[in-house]
Protein backbone atom coordinates (compact mmCIF):
# COMPACT_ATOMS: atom_id res chain seq x y z
CA UNK A 1 0.00 0.00 0.00
CA UNK A 2 1.05 3.83 -0.31
CA UNK A 3 1.30 3.82 3.45
CA UNK A 4 3.72 1.37 3.70
CA UNK A 5 6.73 2.85 2.09
CA UNK A 6 6.67 4.98 4.56
CA UNK A 7 6.83 2.26 7.43
CA UNK A 8 9.97 1.11 6.27
CA UNK A 9 13.02 2.22 8.28
CA UNK A 10 16.25 3.94 6.92
CA UNK A 11 18.63 0.90 7.20
CA UNK A 12 21.59 1.81 9.03
CA UNK A 13 25.17 0.54 7.52
CA UNK A 14 28.57 -0.42 9.34
CA UNK A 15 30.21 -1.91 6.73
CA UNK A 16 32.38 -5.25 7.56
CA UNK A 17 35.52 -3.94 5.66
CA UNK A 18 35.61 -0.84 6.58
CA UNK A 19 36.60 0.71 9.71
CA UNK A 20 34.32 1.28 12.96
CA UNK A 21 32.63 4.90 13.41
CA UNK A 22 34.97 6.74 16.05
CA UNK A 23 31.62 7.99 18.08
CA UNK A 24 27.52 7.85 17.66
CA UNK A 25 27.36 7.82 13.80
CA UNK A 26 27.20 4.66 10.99
CA UNK A 27 29.23 4.69 8.23
CA UNK A 28 26.01 4.72 5.78
CA UNK A 29 22.12 5.38 6.12
CA UNK A 30 20.19 3.85 2.91
CA UNK A 31 16.90 5.43 1.74
CA UNK A 32 14.35 3.06 0.13
CA UNK A 33 12.31 4.27 -2.60
CA UNK A 34 9.54 6.54 -2.26
CA UNK A 35 10.54 8.75 0.87
CA UNK A 36 10.08 12.16 1.29
CA UNK A 37 13.78 13.72 1.35
CA UNK A 38 14.23 16.59 3.21
CA UNK A 39 17.77 18.79 2.50
CA UNK A 40 18.01 20.73 5.41
CA UNK A 41 20.72 24.14 4.84
CA UNK A 42 23.00 24.99 7.21
CA UNK A 43 21.70 25.97 10.83
CA UNK A 44 23.40 28.35 12.74
CA UNK A 45 23.86 28.47 16.52
CA UNK A 46 20.94 31.25 16.65
CA UNK A 47 17.60 32.04 18.31
CA UNK A 48 14.73 32.39 16.05
CA UNK A 49 15.16 36.06 16.47
CA UNK A 50 18.56 35.84 14.73
CA UNK A 51 20.50 36.48 17.87
CA UNK A 52 23.83 34.70 17.83
CA UNK A 53 24.48 32.69 21.09
CA UNK A 54 27.90 33.46 22.55
CA UNK A 55 29.84 30.20 23.65
CA UNK A 56 29.97 26.73 21.34
CA UNK A 57 28.14 24.69 23.72
CA UNK A 58 25.56 27.33 23.08
CA UNK A 59 25.48 27.48 19.50
CA UNK A 60 26.10 23.64 19.60
CA UNK A 61 22.77 23.62 20.85
CA UNK A 62 21.16 26.64 18.94
CA UNK A 63 22.01 24.63 16.08
CA UNK A 64 20.24 21.55 16.65
CA UNK A 65 17.30 23.55 18.21
CA UNK A 66 16.85 25.05 14.64
CA UNK A 67 17.34 21.29 12.80
CA UNK A 68 14.50 20.22 14.92
CA UNK A 69 12.47 22.84 14.73
CA UNK A 70 12.84 22.09 10.79
CA UNK A 71 12.12 18.51 11.09
CA UNK A 72 9.33 19.74 12.70
CA UNK A 73 7.72 21.76 10.36
CA UNK A 74 8.60 18.94 7.57
CA UNK A 75 6.05 16.25 10.32
CA UNK A 76 9.98 14.57 10.54
CA UNK A 77 11.48 13.29 13.42
CA UNK A 78 15.26 12.81 14.60
CA UNK A 79 14.29 9.53 13.75
CA UNK A 80 14.25 10.46 10.06
CA UNK A 81 17.42 12.21 9.66
CA UNK A 82 20.05 10.17 7.86
CA UNK A 83 23.26 12.47 7.44
CA UNK A 84 24.74 15.33 8.97
CA UNK A 85 27.62 17.59 8.32
CA UNK A 86 29.06 19.67 10.41
CA UNK A 87 31.45 22.70 10.11
CA UNK A 88 33.39 23.79 13.44
CA UNK A 89 35.37 26.91 13.33
CA UNK A 90 39.27 25.80 13.78
CA UNK A 91 39.97 26.64 17.33
CA UNK A 92 43.79 28.57 18.02
CA UNK A 93 46.85 26.29 17.05
CA UNK A 94 44.23 23.39 16.01
CA UNK A 95 42.98 22.44 19.56
CA UNK A 96 40.34 20.86 18.67
CA UNK A 97 39.62 18.11 20.80
CA UNK A 98 37.35 19.99 22.99
CA UNK A 99 35.03 21.73 20.71
CA UNK A 100 34.63 17.72 19.08
CA UNK A 101 33.68 16.71 22.55
CA UNK A 102 31.03 19.70 22.95
CA UNK A 103 29.66 19.14 19.78
CA UNK A 104 29.22 15.63 20.14
CA UNK A 105 27.67 16.45 23.86
CA UNK A 106 24.95 18.61 22.04
CA UNK A 107 24.29 15.98 19.52
CA UNK A 108 23.60 13.50 22.24
CA UNK A 109 21.24 15.68 24.35
CA UNK A 110 19.15 16.59 21.22
CA UNK A 111 19.18 13.28 19.30
CA UNK A 112 19.71 10.69 21.81
CA UNK A 113 20.60 7.24 20.47
CA UNK A 114 19.69 8.25 17.04
CA UNK A 115 22.80 7.99 14.55
CA UNK A 116 23.19 9.15 11.12
CA UNK A 117 26.00 9.11 8.26
CA UNK A 118 28.11 12.00 9.91
CA UNK A 119 31.22 14.21 8.49
CA UNK A 120 32.31 16.73 11.07
CA UNK A 121 35.50 19.26 9.09
CA UNK A 122 36.86 22.01 10.90
CA UNK A 123 37.52 25.18 8.97
CA UNK A 124 38.97 28.22 8.90
CA UNK A 125 36.18 30.78 9.44
CA UNK A 126 32.15 30.60 8.36
CA UNK A 127 30.27 33.28 7.19
CA UNK A 128 30.49 35.78 10.03
CA UNK A 129 33.06 36.08 12.98
CA UNK A 130 30.59 34.81 15.76
CA UNK A 131 29.52 31.85 14.05
CA UNK A 132 31.10 29.09 15.65
CA UNK A 133 29.25 26.00 14.19
CA UNK A 134 27.10 25.30 11.53
CA UNK A 135 25.15 22.08 11.21
CA UNK A 136 23.60 21.07 7.48
CA UNK A 137 21.22 17.77 7.52
CA UNK A 138 19.33 15.52 5.43
CA UNK A 139 16.71 13.60 6.66
CA UNK A 140 14.12 11.02 4.56
CA UNK A 141 10.44 9.86 5.41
Amino acid sequence: SAMTKYLVPNRKHNASDAPLPLARYVNAVEVQGGKRLLFISGQMGATSDGQIAATLPEQCRACFRNIEAVLKDAKMKWEDLVKLTVYIKSAPGGQNASSVQTYRNARDEAMGMNTTASTLVFVEALNAPEILIQIEAVAAR
